[in-house]
Order: C-alpha cells, then structure tokens, then sequence
C-alpha cells in the first residue's frame, strides 16, 4: 500500500490513497464560475438613474462579498470530500516506527488438548495453523519469524525466515500443557529482549481464548504491539475425572483397600448414569454409575483387595466425546507389608504396648529402653510411643521433632510419680505445653470426639452407651490447649492432640498402669492407638498433573548414596532425572519433563521410595470462552492491544492498525456542514 506524507500545515497526517488528492484540482472550479460572471444583463432606460446607481454600488459591494463567502465554502467542501476519499489517518507510534523498519515477529499457537475440538470440518489447532499462516505471508521479505506453543520447545523458539516458519507450523502438534496467556506473553518478549534487544517486535497470540487460561488483565496495560486472534468453536458439554484419592494414607497387603474418585460436569444438563470404571493392573475391578447435576459433580467409592506386595498402578475412567483428554485418571500406590512402630520403653513401662503390637503381622513392632534408642529406626517409623520415660534429653527432641515434621506420630505416655519439671523442656522444645500437676480425685471419662479420625469407623452404637476408663490418679493437661481426644467429667483432657508440621504428638494424661486408670484394660486402647500408628504419615497423593509446578515429598530421609532419585515409568518405556532437593523432607520436582500420563515409580538404587500417576491438567475441562466483547473489555483503553474479529486478515489488520487513528469520517461530516451553510445563505441572501 502507497503511504505518504503530505508537506503541509497537518504534518503528521498521511493518507491510505494519496492519487485521490489529485482531485483538488477540481478547487479551480468555483475559482471560475467566481471570476467569469456568465449571467446575460438586459438594459432598461430611465429619465433619471443617479439614486439607482447609488444603490446599485452598495449592493455590488455586498453581493462581491457573498459571492467570496459562497466560493470560499464550495472550495473547503470539495478538499473536504477530496480529502475524505484519499484515507487520511494520523498513525500510530508503533506504526510508524515499523516502516521501513527490520521486522521480529512471535507467532504464539495454542496446542492445547482443547484444541481437539473440531467445527466439523477441522480442529481447532488446524485452524490456528492457518491463521499463522496467515501472519507469516502477511509481512514483507525479509521478517524474521519465531513460533510459540505450550510445550516451550527450543527447536521452536528461534527467529527464523519466512519459508522456515511455514515449514515447522507443519511440525505442530498437540501438547500436554496448558499455559497461561500472561505467562506466554512474557517468554514471548524475555526471548525478545534477549535475542533481538531494541528491535521492532510484534507478537500474536492465537487461540480460542478460555477463560481459564486466557488471563489477558494480567498484561492488558503493557505497551506492546499485541494481536489477540480468537478462533470460531463451539461450546460443548464436557464429563471429567477430576481428583483421585484413598481413603487413607496407608494401603496393606490382603486388606479392603477403598478408592474414591470425583466426576465432574461442565455443561447445564442434568447427566443420569455415566458409568465410571475402576482398572487396577490391567484388570478391572470396579463399575458404577453417577448421577451429575448441572455444573455438579458426585464422588464415586469402589474396594478391592490387592495381595501383592510392592508397586501397583490403575485407572478410573469414563466415557466422553468430543472431550476425551480428562476421561481418565491414572494412579499408582504402593502396598505396604507392614507399619512400623517403634516403641522406647522407660524404667517402670508396662508390657501393655509391646502386648498390643508384637503379635500383629500388621505393624513392624520394634521396642528398645530408653538407654539405647536406635535414632535411624526411630526416624523411620510412623508411630514412635515414649512409654514412661524418665526424661526428655534435647537429643531425643531434637530427632522427635524432624520425625514429627515428615509425619510420624507420637505418642507419650507419662511415668509414675512424675515430677511435671522433669518434662518441663522437653515438652516447651516440641511446643507443646506442659503437664500442670497431679489430680488424685477419682473420676472417669466422661466423653471422647467420636469425630476424631482415630475413631472413624469404630462405633456402631452412639458413644454414650460405651464403658469409659476409670481414672484414679492423673496429671493435668491444660483445657483449651490442643484437641481433646478423650475429655475427663471435670472437663480436662485425658489425651490431648498436637498437630505439628506433618505430624501429630498425642499426650496421655495417665500412665498404663492400673493403679492409676483402667485405660489398658479398657476397649478404646486399641483403636486409639492402632490408629495412631495407622494414619502416621501424610496421606500421598496418588495422582499429580503433568505440569505439577511444587515439589513432591519423599517418605522420610531414605536418599542414600549421590546418586539422585529416577523417574521411571511402570512400563519402562520413560525414564529422566527429575529436579531434586535432598532436604527434610526429600523433594523431587517434575519440571514438566514428562509428557506422557501414565503411572511412574520413583526409584532410588533400585529401591522403589513410591508410585503416583501423572494425568493431562484439568485447567481446561471447563469449556468456557471469551466472547469478542469480553476480550476487547479485557484490553481497556490499550490500543497496542488489538482484537482481530471474525472474517478479519492478518494483512488488513496489520494495515489497519498501522494506519492508526483515521480521519475520513470528520471530513465527511466537516464537507456535510460546510455543505448545510451553503444552503442556508443561499435560501437567505436570495
């Protein structure tokens, strides 16, 4: 397109069609009809004409000037009309700086898993590859091009030529990322910045705009030349599986394990017996059916039983067209032979916790006094009992508290004839408050939190029908500190709760022995305690997305050797170095490095440390859109920010928006009111 500027009064005014202004020759019409006055006169004789002549000059005088008046507007509605249809606009800054200028042009194509979605004829990314396409023919030799998608490859993001560009648009293919706009936006231009500082750059971002993604407030007030091409889709119902779960943090060998898994629906109808399946290594174990409200979503429980030790790994699906990228869920777990509880027994211990674990081939039951604690063993177990101890050295704090920040639980059980100082500082170094002195009136428990998840499960009558623990002699917890597991009739605790980073500390307010209460002989003993031992640890997720952006804690400080843990798939077909931090807890960071779902093992020197399942983020199952409106209102008042609509090229926007702000219209309406005086001192002075 010819563009030039015009060299006077308006000097930075241009125009689109600059030859229309060759009609400002037509300026030397009312010139003539002005200066060649082509009316006939008829002579008429008068005996006496001298007060005549003297009227007659005062009119011409007032009639040459009507007439300069009259050809003055005729000559401004003529350039108004000639400048009206030359285009004139006043263009913008970042239009003006890219003529003529060496071009860089990011070219951003969403290749999301929503991009699946076919408008009968294509898919969507298919349609973002034309609309590059597009881009990319719409600029002149010469421009260098760099190509966006979400997987942020390196073989992609690199200024190349024309010819190049179109030909890696044909390597585009569908990633199992989703990003953010703002976050593209700003590897858009730290990768301009760094490969083509203070060059002309302009940037479009090519997708269909959801509203979980496209978070364009995030950037809308930055000054970059940015085109947002939203592409034509349909709205689609959409069923996914969301989230993945057992029902607690540790499954066993032989025992009902119970998985639950929540089925969400992203449409505005009611959905009446979606079937959901449950396959665990390979063999299904489970079908059900859900009903969904609008916009709602059911949790779906199946149980099976595994009788292998080791790592296991499954999925639950469902049926769901066209959206198919969230209609399963991988996971993975690890079955555990036994847990492990260590106990450290004091002088004047009972044999009642040595009674309830060692004969179970559920737990791993190791005891010890309290003059030999095994510090590795002690870190590595789940539960971790301090059976009257006689004191709490710093040393055994010190452990007790990274135990109890990686999720181990405790439980301490006080000695007979305690003195409360003895506990005093090792109590205040756990940050749990200390006992108040010795209560010897005989009493009982009067109420327990049933609520408690060391209870969940247990009762089958209401609590009030249960026989309580006679108390005889206790020491005092102080009330209001903690969570009261069980309560004594004057309302002080008898087992205190603590939650401590991961962990849990649990504080008996009595010893085991009888001549102080009737506990170790009392029902609710093994439950309490069992549980205890049972809910040690942080329930694992089984499940994680694949662009999971934290860290994932590994079971307590089992990294042995300098060798970093291994991300290995069940199949053996991927495996990679994931981030890793060797901290308290371990931690490994994925990084997006996997592109795959499926299930993975972490593995350490060939020991497996534990198993989850990678999935496709869910950020986009709901199907909701921009409108062109909603994006133009997200932009604001930024006019660098420009919204292509339906029907629009690459090359007539980029004109357009080079163009800047045009001027054709106030000259249309300027030649109509030059126009409308005419007429009205016409129809006056005649």
């Amino acid at each position: 397109m010819l563009i030039f500027n015009i060299t006077f009064a308006w000097q930075i005014m241009l125009f689109g069609s600059p030859y229309i202004l060759w009609g400002l020759t037509a300026l030397s019409i009312p010139v003539i009809v002005h200066l060649f006055d082509f009316r006939r006169y008829r002579k008429v004789r008068f005996s006496d004409n001298y007060l005549l002549q003297e009227l007659l000059e005062k009119n011409k005088r007032q009639s040459r000037i009507r007439r300069l008046i009259i050809m003055s507007l005729r000559m401004l509605f003529i350039a108004a009309l000639v400048f009206a249809f030359a285009r004139p606009y006043i263009p913008s800054a970042a239009g003006t700086a890219s003529k003529g200028s060496h071009l860089y042009v990011s070219i951003y194509v969403d290749n999301s898993l929503s991009m699946e979605i076919s408008n009968g004829n294509t898919d969507l990314l298919e349609q973002a590859r034309s609309k590059a396409r597009e881009v990319i023919q719409a600029y002149p030799v010469g421009t260098l091009f760099r190509l966006i998608t979400n997987d942020f490859s390196g073989d992609f993001e690199r200024f190349v030529p024309q010819d190049e560009c179109l030909n890696m648009l044909h390597q585009v293919e569908f990633s199992s990322f989703s990003r953010r706009m703002s976050q593209v936006l700003s590897r858009m231009t730290d990768l301009a910045d760094r490969n083509a500082p203070g060059a002309i750059h302009h940037y479009y971002l090519i997708s269909d705009f959801q509203k979980a993604t496209a978070d364009i407030q995030k950037f809308s007030n930055r000054k970059l030349p940015v085109f947002l091409m939203p592409l034509e889709h349909s709205n689609s119902a959409n069923i996914a599986v969301d989230s993945v779960w057992f029902s607690g943090p540790l499954q066993l060998e032989n025992n009902m394990l119970t998985i639950s898994a929540r089925v969400r629906n992203f449409s505005d109808g009611l959905l009446e017996k979606i079937s959901v399946r449950l396959y665990v290594d390979g063999k299904q174990k489970g079908l059900s059916d859900v009903q969904l409200a609008a916009n709602g979503s059911d949790v779906v429980e199946f149980s099976f039983v595994v009788n292998t030790k080791g790592s296991h790994q499954g999925y639950i699906e469902t049926d769901d067209a066209p959206i198919s990228f969230d209609d399963r869920m991988f996971f993975a777990f690890d079955i555990a032979s036994s847990v492990p509880v260590y106990h450290i027994a004091g002088a004047g211990s009972t044999p009642n916790m040595r009674n309830l674990f060692s004969k179970d081939s559920l737990f791993n039951f190791v005891s010890s006094s309290e003059r030999n604690v095994d510090m590795d063993r002690m870190t590595a177990s789940g539960l971790i009992i301090l059976d009257e101890l006689s004191t709490l050295s710093s040393g055994l704090v010190s452990e007790l508290n990274k135990s109890i920040e990686t999720g181990s639980n405790v439980l301490i059980i006080p000695p007979a004839n305690l003195d409360p100082k003895q506990y005093q500082s090792g109590f205040q170094a756990l940050g749990i408050p200390a006992y108040g002195g010795v209560d010897t009136a005989n009493t009982r428990v009067g109420k327990i939190d049933a609520a408690h998840p060391l209870f969940r499960g247990v009762f089958m009558t209401p609590p009030e029908q249960i026989q309580y623990p006679a108390v005889f002699t206790s020491y005092r917890l102080p009330a209001g500190a903690g969570r009261s597991v069980m309560t004594l009739l004057n309302g002080n605790p008898f087992m205190s709760e603590f939650v401590r980073g991961k962990g849990h500390i649990y504080v008996l307010a009595v010893p085991l022995q009888s001549s102080y209460s009737s506990f170790a002989s009392n029902a609710l003993i093994v439950p309490s305690v069992m549980q205890m031992a049972f809910s040690s640890r942080v329930m694992p997720s089984v499940a994680y997305p694949l662009d999971y952006p934290f860290g994932i804690d590994l079971p307590g400080n089992i990294i042995s050797g300098e060798k970093p843990p291994v991300l290995v798939s069940f199949d053996g077909n991927q495996e990679l170095i994931p981030g890793f931090s060797n901290g308290n807890p371990p931690r490994i960071f994925l990084n997006a490095q996997i592109s795959q779902p499926g299930a993975y093992k972490v593995k350490n020197n060939q020991t497996n440390l534990m198993s989850f399942g990678l999935n496709y983020s869910r950020d986009e199952s709901r199907q909701e859109y921009y409108t062109l409106q909603e994006l133009k209102s997200q932009t604001g008042s930024n006019d660098q920010i420009r919204v292509m609509e339906t029907g629009d090229t690459a090359a007539s926007v980029l004109a357009e928006w080079q163009e800047g702000t045009k001027l054709w219209k106030i000259f249309i309406i300027f030649a109509l009111i030059i126009f409308a005086a005419e007429l009205i001192l016409l129809r006056i002075w005649i």
